[in-house]
């Protein structure tokens, strides 16, 4: 009877944890459900960025440079996509990105204090 009891015991464990891996299973394919639309929204709003992420991938997959060469690869690279994004935030934010950096210097939308001096000591 004891061993039948341990048997029915093992069973029951065996099918709790048959549960959670399909629980689990599910979760896993609902998350890569959506890590896949996020990675299909990423290619269509940054073609160019998917491009370069996957040739730069394929590329290290595949062997590589001598690492010298992938060192100043990897510098120059770097210096675009900072200059690109640099150039990407002006053109979004603007004369107030400007005004943040420089605050005191003058803009090309405001006075310069000279021009308000000139009409009065003429005045």
């Amino acid at each position: 009877m004891t061993e039948e009891v341990s048997l029915q015991r093992d069973a029951a464990e065996i099918a709790a944890d048959a549960r959670r891996l399909v629980r689990d299973a599910a979760s896993l394919v609902d998350d890569a459900s959506r890590a896949g639309r996020d990675l299909k929204r990423l290619i269509a709003d940054n073609p160019y960025t998917a491009l370069s992420i996957a040739l730069g991938t394929g590329f290290v997959l595949g062997g590589g440079l001598a690492p010298a060469v992938l060192r100043t690869g990897t510098s120059v690279a770097g210096r675009t996509v900072l200059l690109l994004l640099a150039r990407q935030l002006t053109e979004h934010f603007g004369s107030e990105l400007a005004k943040a950096v420089m605050p005191n210097e003058q803009h090309p939308h405001q006075t310069r204090p000279t021009d308000n001096f000139d009409t009065e000591v003429n005045q």
